[in-house]
């Protein structure tokens, strides 16, 4: 795990062997092996391909997939420990909602955490077409997972699709669900993009009607989460205001940001410090293909290290929200941590186990994947539910900046590791 790997946010990255970068499983085998939902993957599928069972193997998506499958599995404790992992629930759309005061997703979120609704992703395609949470189907609510963490940053059709490609998703669905429900203006401006995309070769090689449908579904998203739009934009005109007035302060997104005369500067609510290095206005020309109009437009770029380089890289109102998010959750991926730490020493059972370690290794946190951190102990020291509570109500109690975040975890434990 390499400290500060990702140079703007301060996120950990990896070297060598990379937790964060193994595959998720291709296939739920709790919907296979209904019987023994929990039962790890690796004794189902690697006896199918021992055994050549055919059945089980073709469920799983062939050999490769079960390879694929198996990967996270080969982590495991030691003789006589387990595992004991916590994941944040939705952190990084949770605190895009807390830090630009999206009211009815802040809501949403509190009643999912008091049992009283369903899971967000549900509720937000439910909110698009006015349909019950309960009539949301599994392929909606993954289009809408993928909508929300594309566009949540500003993102548009093209961050949609991209990531969509990326992650293996199946968009031929996406058509008969939309595109029947789109009203005449959804379906005009969706008409129109397409078209532009297409003469700008920039429609990512996709069927027309997946692009629109694509088009209204970024339009819905943005109706429904005006808050997020247009703090967003709020954003990008104050750093344009901080570059013109040095050294004065402004506010956005629960953020202090002005510019120093050497680095734009975004000071997190937790304090921390994101710098944007010889920062500098530039204007750029854009040209309609279509129409030959041309745009005069004023641009953000900053240096930033790149191996032994410094490099110049462009800015924009979708970056800096998506970097005050990241560098959030990694903060409260960090205190967590600390909590978790700081407890583990201070139990006494806990305590007499880490002892007996060598002094650079005592701490039970043998590894953390983005928002999970995973520890491994001696079973039946650490339940999930105590880790649960280390990571929100705990954490949200000691730190006065998370003051109306809400937090959620969920846990589990066991010999294997999962996702």
């Amino acid at each position: 795990m390499l400290y500060c790997g990702a140079n703007r946010t301060g996120r950990w990255s990896g070297r060598q062997y990379q937790p964060q970068n193994l595959p998720r499983p291709s296939a739920r085998w709790e919907d296979i092996d209904k019987a023994d939902p929990w039962k790890p993957i690796e004794d189902i599928a690697v006896p199918a391909v021992l055994f050549n069972d055919a059945a089980t193997i073709a469920a799983h998506g062939g050999a490769n997939a079960v390879c694929n499958d198996v990967t996270r599995s080969a982590i495991v404790s030691e003789l006589g420990h387990q595992l004991v992992s916590a994941d944040w629930a939705n952190i990084e759309s949770r605190f895009l909602a807390w830090c630009t005061e999206n009211r009815w997703k802040l809501d949403y979120f509190r009643a999912v955490d008091r049992g009283e609704a369903a899971d967000s992703y549900k509720a937000l395609w439910a909110r698009f077409f006015n349909m019950k949470t309960d009539d949301v189907t599994k392929t909606m609510r993954y289009a809408a997972k993928r909508l929300d963490l594309a566009c949540g940053y500003l993102g548009s059709v093209g961050a949609l699709i991209s990531m969509s490609i990326l992650d293996n998703v199946d968009m031929t669905d996406w058509p008969t669900l939309v595109l029947p429900k789109a009203s005449p203006d959804q379906l005009g401006r969706a008409q129109r993009a397409w078209r532009k995309a297409f003469i700008n070769g920039e429609d990512f090689g996709v069927e027309p009607a997946i692009f629109k449908a694509a088009h209204i579904m970024v339009q819905l998203y943005r109706e429904t989460n005006k808050a997020v739009v247009e703090e967003g934009y709020h954003i990008g005109n104050v750093v344009a205001d901080a570059m013109q007035k040095p050294n004065t302060l402004f506010r956005a997104a629960k953020c202090d940001i002005w510019y120093n005369g050497h680095a734009l500067i975004i000071q997190l609510p937790s304090n921390r410090r994101l710098f944007y290095w010889s920062p500098m206005m530039r204007e750029e020309r854009e040209e309609d293909l279509e129409h030959g109009e041309v745009k005069i437009r004023q641009v953000f770029w900053y240096k930033a290290s790149r191996g032994k380089q410094w490099r110049w890289l462009k800015g924009w109102p979708g970056l800096w929200i998506e970097n005050i998010c990241q560098a959030g959750c990694n903060d409260v991926l960090r205190l967590g941590m600390l909590e978790v730490q700081a407890y583990c020493k201070a139990e006494p059972r806990l305590a007499a186990w880490l002892a007996t370690l060598p002094d650079n290794a005592r701490t039970p946190i043998a590894l953390h994947v983005h928002d999970e951190p995973t520890l491994e102990v001696p079973t039946g020291m650490l339940s999930h539910e105590t880790l649960e509570w280390l990571l929100t109500d705990n954490l949200a109690a000691k730190y006065k900046w998370m003051d109306g975040l809400p937090l959620a975890a969920s846990g589990w434990t066991g010999r294997r590791f999962r996702k």
